[in-house]
């Protein structure tokens, strides 16, 4: 791969799963219009109220664990998450290419998945792409305390894997967990479309290495 990509020495590719080997439709949808709208109907409310109550306290916590943990959300919002995720759940899909990026990076690179998802979350989306099969870790901010938007993260992450941050890369959708592995001086590349039913991030929105999707990383494995 090229050194603007990967630098050399590299051992070990940190990667995100929501929006970077999964399609972030499936999240956005949840978040943007099915939470709102069960809230509206569990708690009375008039939609567009409930709407802007729901992304309200989404903001409140956003970027920290509070913002992933089912558990606080259902308390939050009086509703069982982890029974609307495994309701929706036919409808996580995976990146195009992500399988064939795994299997290719796999035979040079250890891959770990790096992930702000509920543990339970998690599990779901595990068992229903498949990608376990082709990861050498499966590390959730969760077990580590801090969101993978905090400098912490890194930190805690640093203790249990030898190669962060020198011989480790961050793929990440995420651009506030991008610079903060950055911070923390660990390489980063980021994916530019999370959400196939919205167009990529602006050039302005991303700094450093950058690519759609990890497909677009095939050619440089």
């Amino acid at each position: 791969m090229t050194p603007a990509l990967i630098p050399a020495g590299v051992r070990t590719l940190f990667v995100d799963m929501d929006g970077t080997l999964t399609d972030l439709a499936f999240d956005y949808e949840f978040f943007h219009d099915v939470l709102p709208r069960r809230y509206a109907e569990a708690a009375g409310a008039e939609p567009e109220a409930a709407r802007r109550h729901v992304h309200r306290e989404l903001e409140a916590i956003s970027g920290t664990l509070a913002w992933y943990s089912l558990a606080n959300l259902s308390r939050l919002f009086g509703l069982d998450l982890a029974a609307l995720t495994e309701e929706l759940s036919h409808g996580i899909a995976l990146q195009p290419g992500a399988l064939d990026f795994l299997a290719r990076a796999g035979t040079r690179y250890r891959l770990v998945l790096v992930t702000n998802a509920d543990p339970g979350v998690l599990a779901i989306k595990l068992r229903r792409t498949g990608i376990a099969a082709w990861l050498d870790g499966v590390i959730s901010s969760h077990h580590l305390g801090a969101a993978k938007e905090e400098g912490r993260f890194y930190d805690r992450l640093a203790e249990i894997e030898p190669d962060c941050p020198g011989g480790g890369v961050l793929i990440d959708d995420n651009v506030r967990a991008v610079a903060a592995a950055r911070r923390a001086g660990l390489a980063a590349i980021t994916v530019t479309r999370p959400n196939l039913s919205r167009p990529p991030r602006a050039a302005h929105e991303v700094e450093g290495a950058a690519v759609e999707s990890v497909a677009d990383l095939l050619a440089h494995l």
